[in-house]
């Protein structure tokens, strides 16, 4: 059951336009499997300032159709759509109210823990993919340390453990996972995108990644 499962999840990740409609239908169905922790998303509330969209759950799926968007410039789709699905599945662990605020510090962290405790239960699946998948979760965080001078990142460290070009496809899928897919939203994250790799490009030649956003920017606009 659960191999058929993850198999069915996974040819819709791939294929459909938006993924979301074929994962909201199988919700019931996920609470009692290894991936049961997405349904529990729905009760992880978010910072109504930062995620207007709702509760995480609806963020995911979001995030979800965002990655379906770009899916076809990845260089390893498959990681790429189930980094999307599993991305924040650490909020539920991380969330809490601080000073009136909700927060969810290290829910990155703690999402590369779920991920790879879940990930290990699929025997079936490659250990390669299993890491990508793995360091996807880990990383996407990044996006915010990098573009806001954060300390909380490790540039170093992301660019020996991911593919750029497959994490800047996740940044972008997150970042548009607030509900607004217009032209005018999509250009406005790919900027925040490309500003992203410009600052990583002046430690690390990821040019070719950044030519890569121009062409979306074409074909998308």
């Amino acid at each position: 059951m659960e191999e058929k499962l993850f198999e069915e999840i996974e040819k819709h990740l791939l294929e459909d336009k938006k993924p979301s409609e074929y994962i909201r239908k199988i919700i019931p169905k996920i609470k009692s499997s290894n991936l049961k922790i997405i349904r529990a998303l729905e009760k992880v509330e978010q910072s109504p300032t930062h995620h207007p969209e709702g509760n995480v759950l609806i963020h995911t799926l979001l995030v979800v159709d965002g990655a379906a968007l770009v899916r076809k410039y990845a260089n390893d789709k498959r990681a790429v759509m189930w980094g999307s699905f599993f991305h924040d599945i650490g909020k539920k662990r991380a969330t809490r109210l601080k000073k009136g605020r909700i927060v969810a510090y290290n829910h990155d962290m703690y999402g590369r823990e779920e991920v790879e405790n879940i990930l290990s239960k699929y025997t079936f699946l490659e250990e390669d993919f299993k890491e990508k998948v793995i360091n996807l979760v880990g990383y996407h965080m990044h996006s915010l340390y990098i573009s806001k001078k954060l300390p909380f990142g490790n540039l170093d460290k992301m660019m020996r453990s991911v593919d750029i070009r497959d994490m800047s496809l996740l940044f972008f899928a997150d970042r548009l996972g607030r509900g607004d897919f217009s032209k005018e939203s999509i250009e406005s994250v790919i900027d925040e995108v490309t500003n992203i790799l410009n600052t990583i490009n002046e430690k690390y030649d990821v040019k070719d990644t950044i030519d890569l956003w121009d062409k979306i920017r074409k074909e998308l606009i």
